[in-house]
């Protein structure tokens, strides 16, 4: 198991709220102790395989706190879109979410 695979276990989302553009914002909390965020990485590559664009959101500053904007081209996005890929993603926990 790879150091980005194992560190995913520990993915707890925060938010899955629409944004005002058609898109989706996704909150979670990031390690202060880990260089690369590991988790955005880990989320941006499932969710961008799944045909997702996913850009940096708002962060809290001093804190772990991080946001994911999460969009499809030439479309509006739902929130049960994205909340659909992240809940079959064994690696993710959304109970605090949904």
């Amino acid at each position: 198991m790879s150091a980005e695979h194992a560190y995913a276990s520990r993915i707890y989302i925060n938010g899955v709220d629409l944004g005002p553009a058609g898109d989706v914002r996704l909150s979670y909390k990031e390690e202060y102790l880990v260089s690369g965020e590991p988790k955005a990485r880990y989320l941006r590559n499932l969710l961008e395989a799944r045909g997702f664009k996913v850009e940096p959101g708002d962060q809290i500053e001093n804190t772990p706190f991080r946001s994911l904007v999460v969009s499809k081209e030439n479309t509006c996005l739902t929130r049960d879109e994205v909340v659909a890929v992240l809940r079959a993603d064994d690696e993710i926990d959304l109970a605090v979410t949904v």
